[in-house]
């Protein structure tokens, strides 16, 4: 199928783009297209108006700010794979982003475009859950910044009002924390049937499940030792924590999305006690 008829825009500005979004008519912001473009061909998206975020500099840089990296939303899956952001959290981010669909997927999907679409089994979704990122919202009055576990509302909604386009997701510096992550599919390149982010405290892991349902934090902390070694779970007790944690942040999951869920966790502290997915 094709699209219906649609106008399209390609401002060089954030403002000139939000005098198009002021305007009257259903419009749409195209950031990289890989949900968007789909929906339009199917018509289960129908815009009077595109407007394509790709001609505004400032929301394809990277900087460091305060301390912070600031990643500018349409920024690619397949820059932030290749290394492009700086500093100690390159390497998570890489290893996030060599893992999203197809390389390219990856070479147009842009990290702001999945954080607005919002679905629940988006690795950034979980993976910028865990690494305590905001993301930077701007409209005509001016910009706020949103913690990632207050933008995400539900399945496919955001904190995103009318008029607001997302301008860059800003991460706070780790320092020498280190961090673990375990997507759970069926074969490379499909979206996650389970999603685990872990960071290391000093008294454990915390822990995000995305895939689920929109991500969530587990309520306890876990122990990498108890862990670590023989890649066996059943029966350890930090393993029956951690599925007792699962089951209670996702009531609603059946017994199999539970039990994947529990062990890319398991899988996920176990890397980052390990030190292999340090920041």
């Amino acid at each position: 199928m094709k699209p219906s008829a649609f106008r399209y825009e390609r401002p060089a500005s954030l403002d000139a783009l939000f005098d198009l979004l002021s305007g009257p008519g259903d419009k749409a912001v195209l950031a990289g297209g890989q949900s968007l473009i789909p929906a339009m061909n199917f018509r289960m998206a129908r815009p009077a108006l595109v407007v394509d975020l790709a001609g505004i500099p400032e929301l394809r840089e990277i900087v460091r700010e305060d301390g912070a990296i600031r990643i500018g939303a349409t920024v690619t899956h397949a820059q932030l794979e290749d290394g492009a952001a700086p500093g100690p959290v390159q390497s998570f981010l890489r290893r996030v982003a060599g893992g999203i669909a197809f390389r390219a997927i990856r070479n147009r999907g842009t990290i702001g475009g999945s954080l607005a679409h919002a679905d629940p089994a988006a690795d950034w979704l979980t993976a910028l859950s865990c690494m305590q990122a905001e993301v930077e919202i701007a409209n005509k009055s001016g910009r706020r910044r949103v913690a990632m576990e207050a933008f995400v509302l539900g399945p496919m909604t955001t904190a995103l009002g009318d008029g607001e386009i997302i301008t860059a997701v800003v991460l706070p510096d780790p320092g020498e924390t280190a961090f673990g992550w375990h997507k759970a599919v069926r074969k490379s390149g499909e979206f996650a049937e389970a999603l685990a982010a872990v960071r290391l405290a000093p008294d454990g892991a915390e822990c995000w499940v995305g895939a689920i349902e929109s991500p969530v934090r587990l309520p306890g902390r876990y122990d990498p030792a108890a862990l670590a070694g023989d890649s066996r779970l059943g029966g350890r007790p930090e393993f029956e924590a951690v599925r007792q944690g699962v089951r209670e942040m996702a009531p609603d999951a059946d017994d199999y999305a539970v039990q994947l869920a529990a062990v890319a966790v398991c899988r996920a502290i176990a890397e980052a006690g390990a030190g292999e997915g340090a920041a």
